[in-house]
């Protein structure tokens, strides 16, 4: 039905107007000849099947769905102002359709200038479980000097052993 409703969207202009949620309105789906038909008589409300965020890019996908207007393909989803993106999150990131980790940087920049390289990892490893952040990489980048400290100050152990400890 997705990639039909794509193909939809490439030879009928009027449709790249709705989202993929609302095409039940104007459609209905003929499952012998697996195609959309214009709707005859009166509108439908229609739904996305629900997803849960553990489930990765499928998750994300169904936001975009929700938001994306028209789009002719699962590639034409990842594009974002000309620039295409290698995931379905990071579309969604781009879009502005995901909560900003800017509460957990501030947190974690306040914490960082007071806690101990132990108790900043303990931090850390809190809010990856409970707080979900979007942007899971970054935030390891961005504060690896700081959650390895202690183990950067001796002199012994080579970078990879470094990060392996702070891991």
């Amino acid at each position: 039905m997705l990639t039909e409703f794509f193909n939809l969207n490439k030879i009928d202009s009027e449709t790249r107007n709705y989202l993929y949620r609302e095409i039940l309105e104007k459609y209905v789906w003929d499952k012998t000849k697996k195609n959309w038909k214009r709707r005859q008589k009166y509108e439908q409300i229609g739904r996305i099947n629900t997803t849960n965020p553990t489930d990765g890019e499928r998750y994300y996908l169904r936001i975009l769905l929700n938001h994306v207007y028209g789009p002719t393909s699962f590639s034409d989803l990842l594009y974002v102002n000309g620039i295409q993106c290698l995931t379905f999150k990071e579309a969604a990131e781009k879009h502005g359709l995901l909560e900003m980790d800017n509460y957990i940087s501030e947190c974690l920049n306040d914490a960082s200038v007071y806690q101990m390289p132990y108790a900043f990892r303990h931090l850390f490893a809190v809010i990856l479980i409970y707080c979900e952040p979007t942007n899971v990489r970054q935030l390891w980048i961005d504060y690896y000097k700081d959650l390895s400290h202690d183990y950067q100050k001796n002199s012994l152990l080579a970078d990879e052993e470094c990060m392996i400890k702070t891991l």
